[in-house]
């Protein structure tokens, strides 16, 4: 008797250590499995799979020793616009419904519940607020009604959250409130000066979660409608200051990641305005060379740049000689492919360009196809089909300092160079290239 006793005891309290996160994904023919991830400042760590049931519902079972923090789920591809992210204190059930087009809704979990409670109710008054600066004429009695129903909710909030992981969002989320009515210009203006004053960067929590990536792609994206040049790298030194410069990594990480968007908008002004005023001196103190590597090949291929110089092996009268890409004469434009031979969409694409280029004269334009290779056999076999071309084998194929230089991420990959060597254009494929070579003519 008394070790059955002791084995109840023992699953009791195995059971009462062990938590779940829970819910339902509907409908469920549009999902399959549900990943959970343990999210830190570094990144993301798979945890689990749990496999959505014919009606929808998923569980994961947590044990004592699942840290509290920040987890993700991710319910579909691509993974960055399907996840959300979960507050995990340790000592609760986390039961959630999702419903494709509709809101998160969290059914079970204090952390949780109060998060969204606290969004859903701060945007009341913040939404009036921006109603209320769209009006002509501004009434003092309204301004002053809305200012309270804001100070009253996040006091209240944060009252609720005292002793809860949430606190530290709740926190961090305060919006500017002015002590009395302001002009719209210097409201705004107030606004961006104070966007990050309750926000801790060096906030692990914070960190963890998606919550500080969002307000900064807000800060610099959203705060007003037809931004410029000038206003982004405004925006970019007020967010480099507020991080400060004690947290190294964290401001690296977060201007990296506005570098990434810069360039992915072909906005290479500011792009390289956080490159050279920013990340070259942060990649070189935390001793990034990826990072390095990565800015100094995009501002090497900027629009305008000079290309890279490297040599070019030619053949003239017989004899073998070398040259270099800027000693190249004769010609009004160069057309730099890096490409392949094992490479399908290189050997789909070089026939077309041959046969687009066959009635351009070499004063028009010049080809230098640069091979990455991982040996010459087959390189030597295909450049036989491409005699117009100047060929230079780089071997090493991903790891070739050249293709390297020029931040080559996917072959081919096309530079259309002036008569000075200069960048004119990147066209993203032979059509594109075929595009813009015929309106240049």
């Amino acid at each position: 008797m008394k070790s059955i006793f002791s084995f109840l005891l023992l699953c009791s309290l195995v059971a009462s250590a062990q938590h779940t996160i829970s819910g339902t994904f509907l409908p469920a023919e549009n999902f399959s499995n549900i990943f959970l991830y343990k999210s830190s400042p570094s990144g993301s760590t798979y945890i689990e799979r749990s496999a959505v049931q014919p009606d929808g519902s998923f569980s994961f079972t947590l044990d004592d020793k699942t840290k509290a923090g920040i987890y993700k789920l991710v319910y579909n591809l691509p993974v960055e616009e399907n996840n959300f992210d979960l507050i995990y204190d340790g000592n609760e059930n986390i039961k959630l419904s999702f419903e494709t087009g509709k809101e998160l809704v969290f059914e079970e979990s204090q952390e949780n519940m109060l998060w969204t409670s606290y969004l859903k109710s701060i945007n009341i008054p913040m939404n009036a607020l921006s109603s209320f600066y769209s009006e002509e004429k501004l009434e003092a009695t309204s301004y002053t009604e809305i200012a309270h129903n804001l100070k009253t909710i996040q006091q209240d909030f944060e009252e609720k959250a005292e002793g809860l992981l949430v606190l530290e969002f709740i926190k961090a989320n305060k919006p500017y409130i002015p002590s009395e009515m302001e002009a719209l210009g210097t409201y705004f203006n107030h606004v961006r000066e104070t966007f990050f004053r309750s926000i801790d960067f060096s906030n692990p929590l914070l960190q963890s979660s998606d919550y500080l990536t969002n307000k900064v792609l807000t800060f610099i994206f959203d705060l007003v409608s037809n931004p410029n040049n000038e206003f982004y790298q405004e925006q970019i030194d007020r967010l480099a200051t507020s991080i400060g410069n004690d947290n190294k990594t964290v401001q690296k990480n977060y201007l990296f990641l506005l570098w990434q968007q810069f360039v992915d908008m072909k906005n290479d002004e500011v792009a390289n305005y956080i490159s050279s005023h920013y990340l070259e001196k942060l990649a070189n103190d935390t001793k990034d060379k990826m990072l390095l590597e990565t800015i100094v090949a995009h501002k090497n291929t900027t629009l305008g740049s000079v290309a890279q110089n490297f040599d070019i092996p030619l053949t003239e009268n017989g004899q073998e000689i070398t040259t270099t890409l800027h000693d190249l004469k004769g010609s009004k434009q160069y057309l730099l492919i890096f490409w392949s031979s094992t490479c399908g969409h290189c050997l789909n694409e070089l026939p077309k360009l041959r046969d687009f280029l066959k009635d351009v004269p070499k004063e028009t334009l010049t080809v230098v196809a640069f091979g990455m290779e991982d040996e010459d056999s087959p390189w030597k076999a295909v450049i036989k089909k491409f005699p117009e071309f100047i060929h230079v084998l780089g071997l090493g194929k991903w790891n070739n300092p050249i293709s390297d230089l020029y931040g080559v991420q996917a072959t081919p990959s096309y530079f259309l160079l002036d008569k000075d060597k200069k960048i004119i254009a990147k066209p993203e494929d032979v059509e594109a290239f075929e595009k813009v070579f015929s309106e240049m003519e």
